[in-house]
């Protein structure tokens, strides 16, 4: 049996750099989590930001606990939501939410350092713009 390096080049079979290729898919979709984060929040940014209940509930939950987990925000805002407990769908409502906070609204509020989020299962912590959003949600 023959080394692959000793094969002709016209029969070596091409390797994929797989590594590469994401981080270059990484570098172009803005997905990376060491990305420089905006020094301020744009008025738009704010108001997108703002506009779903979910990211508000979390700003909500961080003003009173520096630090909580996906799971411990989704307790919190099911528990919030007298409605959810009552009618016995807590359970379902925690997984529901636990999975649109890991895979959207965290991601969302840290791609903006409002919050510094690095996994489902790392705590999740106030960033640097979260004083500014939530001065905003408090304007009347």
């Amino acid at each position: 049996m023959k080394p692959i390096d000793a094969e002709p080049e016209s029969n070596r079979r091409t390797v994929p750099n797989w590594v590469g290729d994401i981080a270059v898919a990484v570098r172009e979709n803005g997905y990376c989590m060491s990305q420089s984060h905006p020094k301020t929040l744009e008025a738009e940014t704010v108001r997108t930001l703002c506009s779903h209940p979910t990211r508000r509930s979390v700003l909500d939950v961080l003003r009173t606990t520096d630090q909580v987990t996906p799971r411990e925000l989704a307790r919190c805002i099911v528990t919030s939501d007298r409605g959810l407990e009552r009618d016995g769908s807590g359970l379902a409502a925690r997984r529901t939410i636990t999975v649109a906070l890991v895979h959207n609204h965290l991601l969302r509020l840290d791609a903006h350092d409002v919050v510094e989020y690095r996994g489902p299962e790392a705590a999740v912590t106030p960033g640097g713009n979260f004083d500014d959003l939530v001065s905003v949600l408090d304007r009347p």
